[in-house]
């Protein structure tokens, strides 16, 4: 692979998170991501719990919602650590990251910012939930909704990051012809 050729990488976060709404800090808990290169192939995966240091005790409900326990964030690298294997990872050149809706940006900047990490990166971050909403006139689709709508197969029960990210990237490689950013690479 070139230094010039496009590499889109599709992520997701999980964040801790309170049933209360609590003002807390939302830091991520788990990143998955999966690269695939300019001609839509699957070239790698990317795996990690993180360990939140703000509030390092997981509430039931985050617990609950993101089926991520304690000892997984526990024995996991912190979020700087985690950064010095996801950047060299996502690598270098023509990167486009690619996200179901826009909480991962969000997220990922805020937490870059806590630490005092860049994160111009991901600034141009792409929300696959708002195209998709656009190119099939389904208003808020949930991700659900967007799998059966090009029934594409999914397991209910896995909510890994890691997962969604792979899923993420199927629904992109269905609706890539209606997808200007990749046409421009073509």
């Amino acid at each position: 692979m070139a230094y010039y050729d496009w590499q889109y990488v599709f992520w997701n976060l999980k964040t801790t998170r309170w049933n209360d709404n609590s003002g807390n800090v939302k830091e991520i808990i788990e990143v998955g991501a999966v690269k695939l290169d300019q001609s839509l192939n699957f070239m790698s995966k990317y795996h990690s719990y993180v360990q939140p240091r703000m509030c390092p005790i997981l509430s039931n409900y985050c617990v609950t919602t993101n089926r991520v326990s304690q000892e997984q964030v526990d024995a996991a690298p912190t979020f700087v650590q985690m950064l010095k294997e996801f950047m060299p990872w996502i690598g270098v050149g023509r990167v486009k990251t690619i996200s179901w809706g826009s909480k991962e940006k969000q997220h990922f900047v805020y937490n870059c910012q806590m630490y005092g990490k860049p994160y111009k990166w991901v600034s141009k971050n792409v929300d696959l939930k708002k195209r998709f909403s656009k190119i099939t006139d389904i208003e808020r689709p949930t991700f659900k909704k967007a799998l059966d709508h090009l029934q594409i197969a999914y397991e209910l029960d896995d909510t890994s990051s890691l997962y969604i990210a792979q899923k993420s990237s199927e629904i992109a490689v269905a609706i890539k012809d209606d997808m200007d950013f990749f046409k421009k690479v073509w």
